[in-house]
């Protein structure tokens, strides 16, 4: 009686291979110099600075436009911070798996 093979050490070996591949990959490469980090934490702040300014510019527009009780400032310049937030995460991912 032939056994079928177990899907889970079939995935398991899977992903034990991909990161073997990946470590010898990242062995294999050059040492990145200390300018690409910083270079990645500069992208990764304008990526979040950029929405976050957006949002306080059209913020105080729309505060000067409607004159209410709702500080369309702060909430903006949180939706920025978000928004922000999730762009760089995206683009890390993306960075990470390449």
């Amino acid at each position: 009686m032939a056994q079928s093979p177990d899907p889970n050490k079939e995935h398991l070996s899977k992903i034990i291979a991909d990161k073997c591949d990946r470590r010898l990959k990242a062995q294999q490469e050059k040492r990145k110099s200390i300018f690409f980090g910083l270079g990645m934490i500069g992208t990764v702040g304008w990526m979040i600075a950029v929405p976050t300014v957006i949002g306080v510019m059209l913020g105080r527009f729309l505060d000067r436009l409607y004159k209410n009780g709702v500080s369309w400032t702060l909430t903006l310049i949180f939706a920025g911070l978000c928004v922000g937030c999730f762009i760089a995460w995206q683009w890390m991912n993306k960075e990470g798996k390449s």
